[in-house]
């Protein structure tokens, strides 16, 4: 746990040192999943669950909020792998060098912020400060020429498409979690 409290507090505070120990590192995507993503992506499913079925409106369900935060536990995951696919495969396009480990990567770190800021929906009244996710397109925009050897001068445009995949894919699969909601 403190490694990932390590990591967590590294790539929010100090996202370039962050990037280069992580290019370094030989993890596997099952090693990311297992000792990271495991626990950040459990942030936006139970600070739902917490908001919205126990605080804000118990009306919906214990059992409907059950489901709806483990529907959406799984699509996060599922989310992440496909737009580290699609990173991967638009690679060239942007003169970078595609690698699926190291576009998981890129995904896996670049999502902490907007993974640890729904912690801010639990409070409607805090729910507006979950925009500080944002800070994790400036994170991305500083791993991409690191985790893929894209040229600085391609790093914006490869990272605007790059938020852009996985802004739909979260709203996707947050769309998809609330199908399973009474409302």
């Amino acid at each position: 746990m403190t490694q990932l409290v390590e990591r967590v507090r590294k790539i929010i505070l100090e996202p370039k040192e962050a990037w280069q120990q992580i290019k370094s590192e030989e993890t596997t995507t099952s090693e990311i999943v297992r000792d990271y993503l495991l626990y950040l992506a459990a942030v936006p499913p139970l600070s739902y669950f917490i908001g919205q079925v126990l605080l804000s409106h118990p009306r919906l369900g214990l059992f409907s909020g059950m489901i709806t935060a483990i529907v959406l536990y799984i699509l996060i995951f599922v989310a992440l792998t496909v737009a580290a696919t699609v990173i991967n495969a638009i690679a060239a396009e942007f003169e970078a060098v595609g690698n699926e480990a190291k576009a998981f990567k890129l995904v896996a770190y670049s999502c902490t912020a907007p993974l640890l800021s729904a912690v801010f929906f639990i409070i409607p009244e805090l729910s507006a400060l979950a925009l500080l996710g944002f800070y994790g397109i400036y994170i991305l925009y500083l791993g991409i020429p690191e985790m893929t050897d894209c040229p600085q001068e391609k790093a914006l445009s490869y990272t605007v498409a790059s938020v852009i995949t996985i802004s739909l894919l979260a709203a996707i699969a947050f769309g998809l979690a609330r199908i399973f909601t009474c409302r």
